[in-house]
């Protein structure tokens, strides 16, 4: 299968295998059975083919290799894969030995940490900030006199390390990537334009995945925006109800409350006349009292007095006695006038 081209793969595109021959034919060993189902092997001082490796491991059935194996490999690989081109066709295979599997993600993490150096940490970075540090790993080869194409197969090792184990989305990696890589939009469509014309239909077929993916993106972009253009308007629709609502409410609680102030005034009007009312007939009460004790006293008393002695007497003068109760009717009878 073809590698795919420097930039499709820059731009973040699926893993695809790479052409194991690509590695040459005079360090391969005659017989594929010969490759010995370790690391070690693969990453040893003499190419061999992935192919030979991965059927090595699968008929050896191995389940994990040994640390003594994954050591050498760590040690090979410093010396032997400085590129990654070996860790790179491991990871551009879609269906790995669990071994295999199991072993690569970590060493992975591991090689990065080393070649990409502080800048990659994901264990204590966000994923947008693993992905910065990989963009920037690639933007360094612009300023290298070597050119370092080892630099770009690393941070194609770092973006697939990244969607694999951090689910870095193909999108998000070709818009970090694409606008550090392009001055500007016009070269990045020179690009896409030379390899839907002239490039082959690897590139050709991947760079119109990534238009449609990029077509799709704005469609659903454009769908959130007039969903929530249509959701602000809503809101506001319903705010400008709420707030006639509340200046209803505000009205109505305005004239119950001079209603109730109003109210309040009669009401505190009446308990003032109410007590007024009350001193003053308290007042009257104690006058009368007052004026009929005096009469009682004063007048009828002594008059009553006089009819007793005139009764009293002897012989008896009942005609004085009968003017004396005439004269208190009289008295009586002007009082109540």
């Amino acid at each position: 299968m073809a590698k795919t081209s420097k930039k499709a793969d820059e731009l973040g595109g699926p893993p695809v295998s790479v052409d194991i021959a690509e590695l040459g034919s005079d360090a391969l060993p005659k017989n594929e059975e010969d490759v010995e189902p370790t690391l070690s092997a693969f990453f040893g001082h003499n190419k061999v083919r992935l192919a030979a490796f991965l059927t090595s491991v699968k008929k050896a059935k191995i389940s994990r290799f040994t640390q003594s194996d994954e050591s050498n490999a760590w040690e090979l690989m410093n010396t032997n894969d400085v590129s990654g081109e070996r860790l790179w066709m491991l990871l551009s295979q879609s269906n790995l030995p669990d071994a295999v599997n199991r072993w690569v993600w970590p060493i992975t993490q591991s090689r990065l940490a080393t070649i990409v150096g502080g800048r990659f940490d994901p264990l204590n970075q966000t994923t947008a900030e693993s992905l910065s540090a990989i963009r920037d790993f690639i933007g360094s080869a612009a300023f290298d006199p070597s050119g370092r194409p080892d630099i770009d197969n690393w941070g194609r090792i770092g973006i697939r390390w990244l969607m694999e184990k951090r689910s870095v989305d193909t999108w998000q990696v070709a818009d970090e990537l694409g606008r550090h890589l392009f001055k500007s939009l016009s070269e990045a469509r020179r690009v896409a334009s030379r390899g839907i014309e002239r490039g082959r239909s690897s590139e050709f077929m991947q760079i119109v995945a990534m238009a449609a993916m990029a077509k799709g993106i704005v469609e659903n972009a454009q769908r959130e925006r007039d969903t929530e253009r249509q959701t602000a308007l809503n809101l506001r629709e319903q705010l400008s109800r709420a707030n006639k609502e509340k200046q209803s409410l505000e009205s109505r609680i305005s004239d119950l409350s001079d209603q109730l102030n109003a109210k309040s005034a009669e009401l505190a009007k009446a308990h003032a006349q109410l007590e007024a009312e009350r001193h003053h007939a308290g007042h009257d009460l104690i006058e009368t009292r007052s004026a009929q004790q005096a009469l009682l006293r004063d007048r009828i008393a002594p008059l009553l007095s006089d009819a007793v002695d005139a009764l009293e007497i002897e012989p008896p003068a009942p005609d004085v006695a009968l003017r004396r109760l005439k004269n208190i009717i009289a008295i009586i009878e002007k009082a109540n006038q």
